[in-house]
């Protein structure tokens, strides 16, 4: 910049701000360019130049391109030998990010001294010689002292001499251990109250790894210690109303091991309470009324019902059979981890004998009702189905307006049958999840530790995880979950040992891709996929698969509610599972999550990418045994301006080959029925048309493909479910990378 403030020289980076070319640039002001007000605030930096000392300072410009920055400006002056100023040299270097990056850790550091600051507990960091770097506002309002009494103070300096002697000895463990030291400890707060205190102190490193300090967590548990102690009193009591109880009172575990019996049930059986606690609840207990017992504790435990009341026959020491009326119910520890079950027995043998009749004529009544409510409801949905599908039937011809209406009715009742079998059949989770932001790839590798010790040492477990994984909103512990009961259910296919494989990626699912998931909306999902190589299964248990209470199992190994558990948790998560399986080969089950963080420009980016799909002209040849996808990929390829030929099985596309004269494309699944392989069909291809590409397609990862010798060394391959984008780009660059 010349003396008189005009431009003599700008590179292509100020052009491409100013969206001008040099010659429009060079001979303008600072004015000109950005206008009086950036002029004016620039003006005293310019004069200062004249004094002869370069100037640098920083400031948000907007500029002609549309951008406003952050920009780190420096100014040089420009002056001759003899001391005339000739103008000077302005450098300025976009610092937005740098400017970004500055904002968002100051307020990152704001947010997390607030939280600290807010929370109950008291928490405080400490130097390696006691002193204490931070304490948080909890901890200065217990001990009635500004944060500049504590900063820089060790424990001797603040507490008691007995406090702060407990203080440095369980400082001094968390040094030597490098481990967290949980204890309890009694204090005295600021009003001479007696307190409990719940401590938990940790190590604390630096950037490097290196051992910094101590942290500490405390809370005040005065409250939970009193609620314990009342607990306790409580018991006392309950016990004593318990044994007094006019009614048979017993607590049994859910197999029907009695833990506990009042004397009242002792007198009903004619037993002791030695002797009583000694049997199963099965040996005293008729065999006719077990059964009914047993499938209303299953629905109870399975949370079906709150509670149940039967009327049930049971032995009593002196060989009599008696009735009595049982009523059921579960209490459950406040962990959930326990479940008792408590039984309360009342005798009705007289009243059973005075009122079977009537009994038996409620029950007869109730199940009339019931079966006539349902068939009435069966009734009205099938009419409305049979009367509109003859409507259409008699219509004929083209379908007009009132054709479609038909149909639509028809749908909605079809609709409603589907919704009240689905209330009948399905398992629900009633449970709040606990979702955080989680990256699941740190939390791999603990679970396939847990993994071996579950499935067995003749099953290897290998992972495949892929770099960059986005972070997703889930419950870790309800995940760890999902995957334990697809490790099991892989080691149950294994019985002779085998290979578990779990991988992860990142998916973009598209507008498209709803053809496999039509109830997952587009997005961002991580994919983490569980692979075996076991027995597999046959496509009429693949469709059942989901549901709950199915299962191949014999009867007692298995529930059926294992896969139905990991897709009510995918479901609940915001994601979706699928499953692939061929009898003989194995089985991958994959979960979709959805991305936790908010997309990026490079996503947006992607999304706008669909514009631009390559298309051609060549003729492409697709072989799939799913009508639905098969009718999926020949609709987009069309669309993309290829000839495309279709078969339904590896027989079929022999007979489509040697009727076409030129073929550039085999798109084929991997897995197809009748005999041939999707690489069996592509060596034949091959044979015919040795200049053509081939690209595979399969919902198996290219890890068991591979394991299992299904792909050729670099051979191409597309995974299901399609991602419309990368299909167009993925058949364009077997097409173009044909030999």
């Amino acid at each position: 910049i010349d003396a008189e403030q005009r431009y003599t020289f700008v590179n292509a980076t100020a052009q491409r701000w100013y969206d001008q070319s040099a010659d429009q640039i060079l001979g303008k002001t600072l004015k000109d360019l950005h206008g009086e007000a950036i002029f004016k605030k620039f003006a005293p930096y310019i004069d200062q130049l004249r004094s002869g000392q370069p100037v640098q300072f920083s400031d948000r410009v907007p500029y002609a391109d549309g951008v406003t920055r952050d920009v780190e400006i420096t100014l040089v002056p420009d002056i001759d030998p003899d001391g005339t100023e000739k103008g000077h040299f302005g450098l300025a270097v976009d610092i937005t990010e740098r400017k970004m990056a500055e904002r968002a850790l100051r307020q990152s550091e704001s947010r997390l001294r607030t939280i600290i600051d807010n929370y109950p507990w008291l928490i405080t960091l400490k130097d390696l010689a006691g002193r204490y770097l931070l304490v948080n506002k909890s901890y200065r309002e217990s001990r009635n002292m500004p944060v500049e009494r504590a900063i820089g103070k060790t424990a001797a300096e603040i507490e008691t001499i007995a406090q702060s002697a407990i203080v440095d000895a369980h400082d001094q463990e968390v040094i030597e251990k490098r481990e967290m030291v949980i204890y309890e400890r009694d204090v005295t707060d600021q009003d001479d109250a007696r307190a409990t205190r719940s401590v938990i102190k940790f190590p604390a490193y630096n950037a490097d790894g290196e051992l910094m300090g101590i942290g500490t967590i405390s809370t005040d548990i005065t409250m939970r210690k009193r609620a314990e102690e009342a607990l306790r009193e409580s018991e006392t009591r309950f016990r004593a109303i318990f044994d007094q109880a006019a009614v048979g009172i017993g607590l049994m575990t859910p197999s029907g091991r009695f833990l506990s019996v009042n004397q009242k049930l002792c007198d009903l059986m004619g037993l002791g309470a030695e002797e009583l606690l000694s049997l199963s609840f099965e040996e005293f207990t008729h065999p006719d009324d077990y059964a009914a017992c047993l499938t209303q504790s299953a629905r109870l435990l399975l949370g079906e019902i709150a509670s149940f009341t039967i009327e049930m026959r049971y032995s009593h020491k002196k060989g009599v059979t008696l009735w009595c009326k049982l009523t059921t119910s579960i209490i459950r520890d406040p962990d959930n981890d326990r479940i008792t079950l408590l039984g309360i027995v009342e005798d009705f043998t007289e009243a059973k004998h005075l009122d079977a009749q009537l009994r038996q004529s409620q029950k007869l009544e109730a199940v009339g009702q019931l079966t006539g409510g349902i068939a009435h409801d069966f009734n009205n949905m099938l009419s409305a189905i049979i009367g509109n599908l003859d409507l259409i039937e008699d219509g004929g011809g083209i379908m007009d307006d009132s054709d479609r209406e038909s149909i639509a009715i028809a749908s909605r009742a079809a609709l409603r049958g589907a919704e009240l079998t689905h209330r009948l059949l399905a398992f629900s989770r009633q449970q709040e999840l606990d979702a955080e932001k989680t990256q699941i790839n740190e939390i791999l590798p603990k679970f396939c530790r847990l993994a071996e010790r579950t499935i067995g040492e003749d099953i290897t477990i290998k992972m495949k995880l892929a770099t960059g994984l986005w972070p997703v909103m889930v419950d870790a512990s309800q995940l760890e979950n999902a995957l334990l009961n697809l490790a099991i259910n892989a080691r149950d296919a294994m019985p002779d040992g085998g290979q578990l494989v779990i991988e992860t990626d990142n998916n973009v699912l598209e507008d498209d891709d709803e053809v496999t998931f039509d109830d997952l909306a587009p997005g961002d999902y991580v994919m983490i996929a569980v692979s075996d190589n076991g027995a597999g299964m046959s496509a009429a248990v693949r469709e059942r698969v989901f549901e709950p209470f199915f299962t191949t199992k014999d009867v007692g190994e298995g529930s059926g509610l294992g896969l139905s558990m990991v897709f009510g948790f995918a479901k609940q998560s915001g994601g979706q599972v699928s499953i692939y399986s061929e009898e003989g080969v194995g089985t991958t089950v994959k979960i979709y999550l959805p991305r936790a963080e908010e997309r990026t420009w490079a996503d947006i980016t992607t999304e706008q990418s669909k514009k631009d799909w390559p298309t051609g002209s060549e003729t492409i040849l697709v072989v799939e045994d799913d009508n639905d996808v098969l009718g999926y990929l020949v609709t987009v390829l069309n669309r993309l301006g290829y000839t495309v030929l279709q078969a339904g099985d590896g027989p079929a596309a022999l007979e489509v080959m040697a009727a076409s004269d030129a073929i550039d494309l085999l798109l084929t699944d991997m897995i197809l029925p009748r005999g041939m392989s999707g690489r069996n069909v592509a060596a034949a291809f091959r044979e015919l048309y040795p200049a053509a590409g081939v690209l595979y397609s399969s919902g198996y990862t290219r890890e068991v493909l591979n394991r299992r010798g299904g792909l050729d060394e670099g051979a191409a391959l597309m995974n299901k479910p399609y991602q419309t984008t990368a299909l167009a780009w993925r058949v364009r660059e077997v097409l173009d990378g044909r030999k």
